[in-house]
């Protein structure tokens, strides 16, 4: 599935909820309110003074002529302490080490985001939590932050539980304990044109057309 972060800008998640590293990266500055530059065949990421570029396919020793040469700092901001610093200021979470699973010594951590819950979510008594484990901590924060900017999750449509009421867009975590709530609650009706604007805002047009269809197939299912 492709998921816009930006005017002309988007990334693919695929069905295991899998995001390549570059799309990550590019991602978390797009997100983060940085804006792509071309410099002398290299990407640039400007926010005010801020100059960042991702050495990925760099030799190590060119990294410091580059880095020079761009005026930049090079960083992978999927992997940097200082960038996940950013994103925790931007999304409070939290932070547990993991010692080991099933009695098998691992070490890695657990990060977690609880967003405030809306009307008529479902979710975990009303809490929808975006989680993430991995081996290198500033991982796990960058993928809770892209989670809970909406990446990877998929859009569905609370109609309400009468005619008078005001339906809500959720984006939720495909993960199976949630489908399986929604997709036996006849008041949530799947709407996956609009996954792709989970981070980015729904335009009114696809929110009209979505609701259109979610009120139609509600009306299908709901006995004569």
């Amino acid at each position: 599935m492709q998921y816009l972060i930006g005017k002309g800008m988007s990334i693919f998640v695929d069905d295991s909820s899998v995001i390549d590293q570059n799309s990550i990266n590019q991602a978390l500055f797009i997100l983060t309110g940085f804006t792509p530059i071309n410099t002398g065949g290299f990407t640039v990421w400007e926010n005010g003074r801020e100059r960042y570029w991702v050495p990925s396919d760099a030799p190590d020793e060119d990294i410091a002529a580059i880095t020079e040469e761009l005026n930049a700092q090079a960083i992978v901001p999927s992997l940097d302490a200082d960038f996940a610093q950013r994103l925790l200021r931007l999304v409070p979470m939290a932070i547990n080490p993991i010692v080991q699973v099933n009695g098998r010594l691992i070490g890695g951590w657990q990060v977690e985001s609880n967003p405030t819950p809306s009307d008529g979510d479902i979710m975990t008594n009303g809490h929808q939590s975006h989680s993430y484990q991995h081996t290198v901590l500033p991982m796990a924060i960058a993928m809770v932050f892209l989670q809970a900017q909406g990446i990877g999750q998929q859009a569905w449509i609370y109609t309400g539980e009468h005619d008078t009421a005001t339906p809500e867009l959720h984006y939720v975590v495909p993960l199976d304990s949630n489908l399986k709530v929604l997709e036996n609650t006849p008041t949530f009706i799947r709407a996956p044109d609009l996954d792709q604007f989970a981070a980015v805002g729904v335009p009114l047009h696809a929110w009209e057309d979505a609701l259109t269809t979610a009120l139609l197939t509600k009306a299908a299912r709901t006995p004569a």
